[in-house]
């Protein structure tokens, strides 16, 4: 018969990663590892490398080891066979200089490794032999207990008469990756009647709201009814983001087969342990207590899909580790694909974007550009930067909608900065309503169509500007919309989002006088000499009122739309265009800045311009409902 090992005795456990003996016993695999080559000389081979088994737990005696990673950095230095850069995920390197090979664990910014403790035993102390002595204390941190480098050895403890089930560590943004040679965990036996291997003693919560108001280290059990409509919001390697009627957290470190997925509901129990990985709240795995079995995961049915929370910047901290909106936020830079942002007056904002899920093409991710104005949709992911949101992309398996991470704006009132190269599946939100009631100049950076008439400026005879109906729409080209009905800040979906510039479209008539449409972006300002007309709500061609001081931005028009140009002293331009239906119209342009409003009766009949004229009863005026006493 075995003999019980006495509570508050020591041992030691070591994972030692740079020795081919050492990998095997952990059984990391030795060979048929990935080869890597020279950024800058193919041909030059620099090592080999076996990325580590995020949902898999490494153990060495009584202790494990697992790792999560940052799918979002690159080698800036190595490719594989083919050119390809290679994503830095927790690995293990062998490299030969000299005749001598050697082997080492190597993690990143952004990943993390745990060191946890097996049932009946607890951490006391960790020590990190590491390859180099320039590392410091600052470039690796952790989730709790105090942790100090000195030369090649880092040292973490639990604290004075403290011990701990399990310690994360990570690198921050401003820390250094790290190379480890051995980690040596020391563990202490625990009383199994204590309340730390005793669930029927561990703390119960039944929301995800008490789950992250626990003290870091409490072993828990949590509860979930089907009423606290538990959903997953995310789920990346060993990371699954849910969110109840009070909160959301996340599930760090443990893996349920088949893995959870977006828009499931999730009820029952599972034991773990409540912790913080940065700021972002957690649920990390206890030892072998923690088991999915327990919980009931379900389809979604006839619910609607989850969707992201739209939150300001001071919404940050009480929404982590829930899926989340920003909505039109300038980008300032964007360093490693984390974007950095601004306000209108170029003020810097806290918040970042970055793609630490490692999403690519397939999932509608694109590093942003600076001085983008976009809408961001992520994870509010706190772990190496204090207000990242990381970029999740979702498709409800219901609806089909997609919930893609980037929506670039297009606001009539903001600058538009194009991008330098098209980006290709892009979203595009506009801040603008295109009016039922006439025709809009519309100028946009990709292909559009609308239901409704699209004209195009076709030549210009004597001083009339004709258009002409079109189906062959051009990124950057001003038109004439009149959609079917009321757009109000449409969303396209997977246009290209082209660097073309705003285009003008000149025409000459039969004496060599050149008559214009000018597209535009950004909100522009006119000429007040009569060169430059405008097309008002009433469909006639009007001169801007010079500017004053007390209204400065009456010779401004909003943005994506277009102007005339038209020689100097010309009286008399008119457009006109043609559509299938009513054939020539011709619009005469009595040049005037108090264009009046045209009203109509509430069943679409046009009653002229003169209010004084109507009879008792309701009209639109000025696409604004009037009653009439």
């Amino acid at each position: 018969m075995k003999k019980a090992v006495p509570t508050g005795t020591k041992e030691t456990a070591t994972f030692i990663f740079n020795t081919k003996a050492g990998l095997s016993a952990l059984g990391i695999p030795t060979d048929s590892w990935t080869t890597c080559y020279s950024k800058d000389n193919t041909s030059k081979k620099t090592g080999t490398y076996y990325d580590l088994d995020a949902s898999k737990t490494y153990v060495s005696g009584n202790a494990t080891f697992s790792t999560t990673n940052n799918a979002t950095l690159y080698d800036e230095y190595n490719v594989d066979a083919d050119g390809n850069a290679v994503k830095l995920n927790t690995r293990i390197w062998e490299s030969t200089h000299s005749g001598t090979t050697s082997y080492n664990l190597r993690f990143y910014t952004g990943s993390s490794i745990t060191l946890g403790a097996k049932d009946g035993y607890a951490l006391q102390s960790i020590v990190f032999e590491l390859t180099k002595s320039n590392y410091q204390s600052s470039d690796l941190t952790t989730d709790g207990g105090t942790f100090t480098i000195s030369g090649t050895t880092g040292s973490w403890t639990a604290g004075d008469g403290k011990t701990a089930k399990s310690a994360t560590f990570y690198i921050p943004t401003t820390g250094s990756n790290t190379y480890i040679n051995t980690i040596t965990v020391t563990l202490v036996k625990v009383d199994d009647s204590q309340n730390q291997d005793d669930p029927n003693k561990f703390t119960k919560v039944t929301n995800f709201k008490d789950l992250n108001g626990l003290p870091d280290g409490t072993p828990c059990v949590l509860d979930l009814a089907d009423d606290d409509n538990a959903r997953v919001l995310y789920n990346f390697e060993s990371q699954t983001f849910l969110r109840d009627n009070t909160g959301a957290v996340c599930f760090y470190g443990f893996v349920k087969s088949p893995t959870m997925k977006y828009n499931q509901h999730v009820a029952g129990y599972i034991i773990g342990e409540k912790n913080t990985v940065g700021k972002l709240p957690v649920l990390k795995s206890y030892g072998t207590l923690t088991n999915t079995t327990y919980l009931a995961i379900a389809d979604q049915v006839t619910e609607a899909d989850v969707t992201p929370k739209e939150i300001s910047e001071s919404d940050y901290a009480s929404n982590y580790a829930d899926w989340v909106t920003l909505k039109e936020l300038r980008v300032s830079s964007v360093t490693s694909s984390v974007a950095s942002f601004k306000d209108e007056s170029g003020n810097a904002l806290t918040s970042t974007f970055g793609n630490s899920f490692g999403l690519a093409d397939a999932s509608y991710y694109k590093d942003v550009y600076a001085d983008a104005l976009v809408d961001v949709s992520g994870i509010v992911y706190p772990i190496n930067s204090d207000q990242l949101v990381a970029a999740v992309y979702n498709v409800s398996a219901k609806s089909n909608e997609k919930y893609k991470p980037i929506t670039y704006v297009f606001d009539e009132t903001k600058s538009f900065t194009s991008p330098s190269a098209d980006i290709e599946n892009a979203r595009v939100r506009l801040v603008r309503t295109l009016w039922n009631d006439g025709w809009n100049t519309l100028t946009l950076p990709f292909v559009f169509s609308i239901d409704g008439k699209v004209c195009e400026y076709s030549n210009v005879e004597d001083k009339t500007m004709n258009f002409t109906t079109t189906s062959s729409i051009e990124a950057g080209k001003p038109y004439l919309v009149w959609p079917d009905e009321n757009m109000e800040n449409p969303v396209f979906e997977d246009v290209t989002l082209t660097s073309k510039a705003a285009q003008k479209v000149t025409k000459s008539n039969s004496n060599n006088k050149e008559f214009s449409f000018v597209g535009f972006y950004s909100p522009t300002e006119l000429k007040d000499d009569g060169t430059n007309l405008f097309l008002t709500a009433d469909n006639t061609l009007a001169i801007p009122t010079t500017k004053t001081e007390s209204n400065p931005l009456s010779q401004t028009l909003r943005g994506m739309r277009a102007y005339f140009e038209v020689p100097g002293n010309t009286s008399g331009a008119k457009i006109s265009f043609f559509d299938n239906t009513t054939g020539i119209k011709t619009i005469d342009s009595t040049v005037r800045t108090d264009a009046p409003m045209r009203i109509f009766t509430l069943d679409g009949r046009y009653m002229g311009n003169d209010v004084s004229l109507l009879s008792k009863g309701i009209y639109i005026v000025g696409r604004k409902k009037v009653i009439i006493k």
